[in-house]
């Protein structure tokens, strides 16, 4: 049978909750219809010979009834479509008429344009699935091959089913005898394994990787507004940091590296705070929970009821604050973290490029009064779990490798010349920093990234590899300090300025770019690049 109908997708994180329908339906009252933005994920394009269909539908009977999905709050709302816009050479395009579209879309290009003319009142109860069977369109998915295809054919079961399915648009057609019923829940299948070390490569067209650090999400001592709210002159953060990369002539990113410090007091609503902004990066991004990398900071696993006061005695992280970074960790990945909180990635940039990333948590030793605060200690047992991990054993520099890439919190280097290691005066430097380099030259690592200090620096190190032929070579690479993307600059003594990074992977070097942002449009920066380098591979195996 063929496809009647579909469920739409979505989430509020542009606005707060329950405005997306509300928004919608302000249009709707005041113009008799509005324009709903179709957010495709990465891998999906138009299937245009399915909504063809399904316009034949709409024209037959005036409308199409259509379901819209909050995954946020498992609510289901119907609707009624007139009409499906898109562009015939898949291109993202405008909303036909901006006027009837929701403020909040932001003059935002997508994929696809639906004309809804009603939406209803929202459905809690999960017995309207039931009437419904998924039919799988390979055409949704640019391989031209649904990797759902356990689904065809099989009852709607619940709105759990619906949140682990990766896909923004699903068809379906009426339930009829003889339809699979078993409930299916895509990570326990073995299609989808998650991992705090990916075994598998992730693809993406993009060639960029935005790094953030120090974003601080509080209700205090964070520089943007949580959210955008109607027509207020401020950018929330994932707003600012998506129109300074149109700015820059990038839609889209392929991964995005957090060094630490997500949070200010490590509280459950904090790092809600950080899960709606990383579900909004996503959304525009069109990015899965395998694209992400992040490690803890001393205020994600907070040594103190006040982490940002020097001086105190604090003997150990509390168990309330590793809690809610545990607990915050195994929603977005699905996994539950290992001790370490030691985790990596392997993608694929633009089909061509191969980057291997390692977190390491530098949060992790019990502190002494005046002397270590905040700051901790890799240890030799978790640079060998991530090593083991990673598969990163061979020091022979003739064998081509990906470009490796590590990031902790604390840095290796000092970031300020005043910055020194001396006993009985607090320093911010990793405790086993020596032991840690040597790791980084053996394992051929090119590029370190952290924060914490609130200051931007990029330096080069060198040191000497002796190879398994017995000759000894020189490994350089480098180590960068973001400052903080997110913090209130009452806290930014030294930069005072909010940054994020951009890494893109090109045939000879990646391009390392440092910039500036502010949270109202009028005070954007004149020169927003802070650090515009090249950094070389060495000896790499950047495409496969």
């Amino acid at each position: 049978m063929s496809v009647e109908t579909i469920i739409l997708r979505f989430r509020d994180l542009s606005t707060n909750a329950g405005e997306t329908i509300k928004f919608h339906q302000g249009k709707i009252k005041k113009h008799k219809h509005v324009w709903w933005g179709w957010w495709n994920k990465a891998g999906e394009t138009i299937p245009s010979e399915t909504f063809q269909s399904l316009m034949a539908i709409a024209d037959k009977k005036g409308h199409l009834d259509v379901f819209l999905f909050d995954t946020g709050t498992g609510t289901l709302y119907p609707a009624k479509i007139e009409k499906i816009h898109w562009d015939s050479r898949f291109q993202e395009i405008d909303s036909p008429n901006w006027k009837t579209t929701p403020e909040y879309y932001g003059g935002r290009k997508l994929k696809a344009w639906f004309k809804l003319r009603e939406i209803g009142s929202g459905i809690k109860d999960e017995a309207a699935l039931h009437k419904w069977s998924y039919v799988e369109i390979d055409e949704l998915f640019e391989t031209k091959k649904s990797i759902f295809r356990d689904f065809n054919g099989k009852k709607v079961s619940s709105f759990e089913e619906l949140r682990h399915q990766e896909k923004t648009i699903w068809f379906i057609r009426s339930f009829k005898t003889g339809d699979e019923i078993r409930e299916i829940l895509l990570y326990d299948t073995s299609r989808v394994k998650p991992s705090n070390f990916n075994e598998s490569i992730t693809e993406s067209h993009s060639a960029l990787l935005l790094w953030l650090s120090d974003l601080h999400f509080s209700k205090d001592h964070h520089a943007f507004p949580l959210i955008k709210r109607g027509v207020q002159k401020g950018n929330n953060l994932a707003e600012a940091i998506r129109k300074d990369l149109e700015a820059e002539s990038f839609q889209k990113v392929g991964g995005v590296i957090i060094t630490g410090d997500l949070t200010w007091r490590a509280s459950e609503e904090e790092f809600a705070l950080v899960r709606s902004f990383l579900d909004d990066i996503s959304s525009w991004s069109t990015l899965t929970p395998s694209q992400i990398i992040l490690c803890p900071g001393n205020h994600d696993i907070a040594f103190s009821d006040k982490p940002w006061e020097k001086g105190v005695l604090v003997p150990e992280a509390t168990e309330e604050s590793r809690r809610n970074f545990e607990r915050f960790y195994t929603d977005l990945f699905s996994v539950i973290p290992n001790p370490y909180l030691a985790s990596g990635r392997r993608l694929l940039l633009a089909r061509s490029f191969v980057v291997e990333i390692a977190s390491l948590n530098s949060s992790y030793l019990r502190q002494t009064e005046k002397i270590f605060q905040g700051h901790g200690f890799i240890g030799e047992e978790q640079r060998t779990l991530v090593a083991n991990e990673m598969r990163w054993h061979d020091q022979d520099a003739d064998v081509p490798r990906p470009f490796r890439i590590v990031l902790l919190h604390h840095h290796l280097v000092p970031v300020i010349p005043e910055e020194l290691a001396v006993y009985e005066q607090q320093s911010s430097l990793v405790y086993d920093a020596g032991a840690v380099c040597n790791w980084l030259v053996k394992r051929r690592v090119n590029l370190v990234l952290h924060g914490h200090m609130h200051h931007t620096k990029v330096v080069k190190e060198a040191r000497s590899l002796e190879l398994v032929s017995g000759n000894t070579q020189w490994h350089e690479f480098t180590v960068a300090s973001l400052g903080s993307t997110g913090v209130d600059l009452d806290h930014n003594k030294l930069d005072r300025r909010n940054a994020y990074g951009l890494l893109e992977f090109s045939k000879k070097s990646v391009h390392l770019r440092i910039r500036e942002l502010h949270p109202k449009d009028p005070d954007r920066p004149v020169t927003p690049t802070i650090v515009n380098m090249e950094i070389p591979y060495e000896n790499p195996a950047y495409a496969i």
